[in-house]
C-alpha cells in the first residue's frame, strides 16, 4: 500500500474520495428514480458499495494472485495460500479507508444507534468469511483454468447488476425468482436488514450457512490442491 500511493499527498484516501462521489452520484439518481428522501438512503448505500467494493476486489484480486507470484512460488518453499491470503488482507485495507464515508454519513445522518450495528456483526462475519472462501475457490480455479478470470468478471458485473447492492429492500419484488435465487441479495440481507431495524428472513441465513458450508467444504478441497499450484503456474 505504501508502495502504491507513495507520491500521493492523500495515499489510499483518495480511495475514499472516490467511494464519496460514487455514493453522491448514485444516490441522487436513486433519489429521482424512487422519489425518496436521498439523504436518508445515504449511509446504507455507501455501506452496501463499500461491501460491494471488497467483495469484488478481493475476487479479482486472487485471480491473478498465484500468477503474479509464480516466481516466489517456484523459487522459495512458501505456501501458495499465502498470496491468496495477502489479496483478502490487503484489499481489507482498502475497505477500511473505504469505511470511512458510511461511518462519516451514518454520524452526521442517523441516530446513533448502536443496537443495530451490534446486531448486524453476525451477518457482516458470515459476508466476510463467504468473501474469503469465494477467493480462495476462484483464485485456485483461474490459475489452474486461465479463461476463467474473464468469465468471473463478467459475473461479477451481471451479480451486482442483478442484486440488491444499490437498492434498498423495499424497492425490490420479492417475489422475482432472480432476486430470490440470487446468493447476494441474502448475502446482503443478512447484515443490512438488522441495521435498517428490520429481522432477518430465515430463509437468507439458512440461505448463506448453507453457501458457506459449500465454500467451506470447496476452500478445504482447494488448500489441500494447492500444493500443486507450481506446476499450473
Amino acid at each position: 500500500m505504501r508502495h502504491r500511493y507513495v507520491r500521493s499527498p492523500l495515499g489510499p484516501f483518495w480511495m475514499s474520495h472516490q467511494m464519496a462521489i460514487v455514493v453522491a452520484v448514485l444516490g441522487s439518481v436513486i433519489g429521482q428514480m424512487s422519489n425518496a428522501d436521498v439523504l436518508s438512503r445515504l449511509p446504507m448505500l455507501a455501506l452496501s458499495m463499500t461491501a460491494w467494493t471488497f467483495l469484488n476486489s478481493v475476487v479479482l484480486d486472487a485471480t491473478t494472485a498465484l500468477q503474479s507470484s509464480a516466481s516466489l512460488i517456484r523459487d522459495r518453499p512458501l505456501p501458495p495460500v499465502i498470496f491468496l491470503l495477502q489479496c483478502n488482507f490487503r484489499q481489507g485495507l482498502f475497505a477500511l479507508h473505504n469505511a470511512c464515508v458510511p461511518l462519516m454519513l451514518w454520524l452526521i445522518l442517523t441516530p446513533h444507534e448502536l443496537s443495530g450495528a451490534l446486531a448486524a456483526l453476525p451477518g457482516l462475519a458470515l459476508f466476510v468469511a463467504c468473501t474469503f472462501a469465494l477467493s480462495l475457490v476462484l483464485g485456485a480455479m483461474a490459475t489452474r483454468f486461465r479463461d476463467l478470470k474473464p468469465i468471473i468478471e463478467s459475473t461479477l458485473m451481471l451479480a451486482f447488476l442483478s442484486s440488491p447492492v444499490i437498492r434498498s429492500s423495499e424497492m425490490l419484488n420479492h417475489r422475482s425468482t432472480v432476486i430470490r435465487l440470487n446468493p447476494l441479495t441474502h448475502l446482503f440481507a443478512i447484515w443490512r436488514e438488522p441495521l435498517a431495524g428490520v429481522h432477518v428472513d430465515t430463509v437468507s441465513i439458512v440461505y448463506v450457512l448453507v453457501a458457506l458450508a459449500v465454500l467451506t467444504l470447496a476452500s478445504i478441497a482447494t488448500l489441500f490442491h494447492l500444493r500443486k499450484a507450481a506446476f499450473w503456474i
